[in-house]
């Protein structure tokens, strides 16, 4: 079986069904966090993967990933 390090994922998923209310938030942030850390992108929401230097090739992926952690 091969690894595929480095591939983006591009598919949808939904993190959770519970809605965020003024009444549940510590329930929604375990809930997000658990399905942001499950899918590989716990790094950019908490800063341990910064943003590489402008010139360096790493920065099309580092954008690519960093972006999809707003539709997971």
């Amino acid at each position: 079986m091969t690894e595929n390090v480095g591939v983006s994922r591009t598919e949808n998923i939904q993190v959770t069904t519970i809605c965020l209310t003024k009444d549940n938030y510590l329930q929604w942030y375990a809930a997000i966090t658990m399905g942001i850390a499950g899918s590989g992108r716990i790094a950019y929401v908490n800063g341990k993967k910064v943003e590489p230097p402008k010139t360096s090739p790493a920065l099309d992926t580092w954008f690519l990933e960093d972006n999809q952690v707003p539709t997971l």
